[in-house]
């Protein structure tokens, strides 16, 4: 019975890879002085899965726009947007503070066939100024079929006249991981409040809210710009299991307003198995710090075995002094380029100097060790101090290219390990004398991490007390060449 069990365990791992792919698709958006007095698609991305699942869509970036203008910004499956949480909007406080950074996130569930979505822009509802914006930003769209282990889920947020004086939980949705991994959790959106309120927004794993990195903050402008955008993300590691999230809102500290909000947004989730996904994250919290050079706030290394690519994202919120223009960047490099290379934000005055952002960037790599950095720099204005705190996350996400089956990646018929899969041991056999007595074993997860090592060749080895799920088998020689590369899997 435990071998028809193991079998059927394998089977599924197998089908995970025959039956679909997780496909990852984005597109840079530079674009300068467009006319959106109507609808307009500033991108949009076709995928054609080969079988059901979900599909996430995120637009961010930064928004240069008319003061008299409010410009609403969205994913969407079709070329136009929606009310409450389908969209999220932008407003220029003047000719010179012109600048807001956004991000909008929406999830679909899809079957098998050809699929569209669209980041779209819109003047509308406030039309005073030209109806010109410039863009730049990001366009990402992320499926996962169904028969995977990864699960996303995504409660819309649609909270209006609500009460916030005391932490109030705007949205919730529970999340069953069938495995230990982690969870991406983002909370982002558009928040309207009163001048005179400090207004905290959280996504979190209680119905509270944490300090610094565990939390964004907004205040409205004034009564006419009482609108402001938001994103904030947490990555929580879990154990297989029921887990609930929380979005959160406080009118906390600056309590001069009412005390009522209206909120939209999505609070999402997105589970990935530690068997085969990779996801790293690193909590930012720099007060106070100098931003007169390129200053690297966080780094993150990362070591695939195979060719895939990165999602890097850096959101969070900064505080810093009227008169600079603060410049933010999930980058390759501990420096930051120009369009959809960065955003920019910048304080309206002493009290009104908090603003929330959010910058994303797709890398293609190839295997090896790859560097991502979250980067902020004062630049081009620079009338204030200089000086900003930045409380935010810089979250690493690999997904490779295929979900290769058990089989050599580098073929060599001296070399035989069996049984693969295993239950527990691991044997392996060669025909070559020579070369077992000139090569060493590695054993590696798909984080590149080292979990097993010898200083010379072992015909068996023990699995026993590895989790179910994909591994990398390596050879090396003396001169650290990797003479075999073997994904092999682990089932109970």
């Amino acid at each position: 019975m435990k071998k028809f069990s193991n079998f059927i365990l394998f089977i599924f791992l197998l089908s995970n890879i025959a039956s679909g792919q997780r496909i990852l698709e984005s597109t840079g958006i530079s674009l300068t002085h467009i006319d959106v007095k109507t609808e307009k698609s500033v991108a949009q991305i076709t995928i054609n899965p080969t079988v059901p699942g979900k599909v996430i869509t995120h637009f961010d970036g930064q928004c240069v726009s008319t003061p008299g203008d409010r410009i609403f910004l969205a994913c969407s499956n079709t070329t136009s947007w929606e009310v409450n949480d389908g969209n999220t909007s932008v407003q220029a406080f003047d000719n010179d503070l012109n600048t807001n950074s956004f991000s909008h996130t929406r999830v679909y569930e899809v079957e098998a066939g050809s699929h569209t979505f669209y980041a779209i822009a819109h003047n509308y509802v406030k039309t005073d100024g030209d109806g010109m914006v410039s863009i730049y930003g990001n366009f990402t769209v992320e499926f996962i079929p169904n028969s995977m282990n990864d699960k996303v889920v995504l409660k819309g947020v649609n909270s209006t006249g609500i009460n916030v004086s005391a932490k109030t939980t705007v949205g919730q949705l529970s999340l069953n991981a069938p495995e230990a991994g982690r969870v991406i959790l983002q909370f982002d959106g558009q928040c309207y409040s009163t001048p005179g309120d400090r207004i905290v927004l959280a996504a979190n794993n209680t119905n509270s809210w944490d300090v610094n990195d565990g939390n964004v903050s907004i205040e409205a402008i004034n009564n006419n710009l009482v609108v402001s955008t938001f994103c904030h993300t947490r990555v929580f590691d879990v154990q297989a299991g029921n887990h609930d999230y929380y979005a959160i809102a406080h009118n906390y500290v600056e309590t001069d307003g009412d005390a009522r909000i209206s909120v939209y947004g999505s609070l999402t989730a997105t589970f990935i198995p530690n068997s085969t996904g990779m996801i790293e994250s690193k909590g930012i919290s720099k007060t106070n710090i100098d931003l007169t050079n390129k200053t690297v706030l966080e780094q993150i290394t990362i070591n695939p075995q195979e060719a895939g690519n990165v999602i890097v994202h850096f959101d969070g919120y900064c505080i810093s002094s009227p008169g600079d223009l603060i410049v933010l960047a999930a980058s390759d490099s501990p420096s930051w380029n120009v369009n959809d290379g960065n955003v920019g934000v910048e304080a309206i005055n002493d009290d009104v100097n908090r603003n929330s952002f959010s910058h994303t960037r797709v890398y293609e790599v190839q295997p090896g060790s790859h560097t991502y950095y979250a980067v902020a720099h004062n630049y081009v204005e620079t009338d204030g101090n200089g000086k900003a705190s930045i409380y935010g996350n810089l979250t690493v996400e690999f997904i490779p290219n295929t979900i290769t089956a058990v089989n050599d990646l580098m073929a060599d018929e001296s070399i035989n390990i069996y049984p693969n899969p295993t239950s527990g041991n691991l044997n392996i056999s060669s025909s070559s004398l020579e070369l077992e007595e000139n090569t060493s074993i590695k054993i590696m997860d798909s984080f590149g991490k080292v979990l097993y090592q010898t200083s010379s060749f072992e015909s068996e080895i023990s699995l026993s007390d590895f989790p179910n799920g994909f591994y990398y088998f390596q050879l090396i020689d003396h001169d650290d060449l990797v003479l075999l590369n073997r994904k092999i899997v682990k089932i109970n």
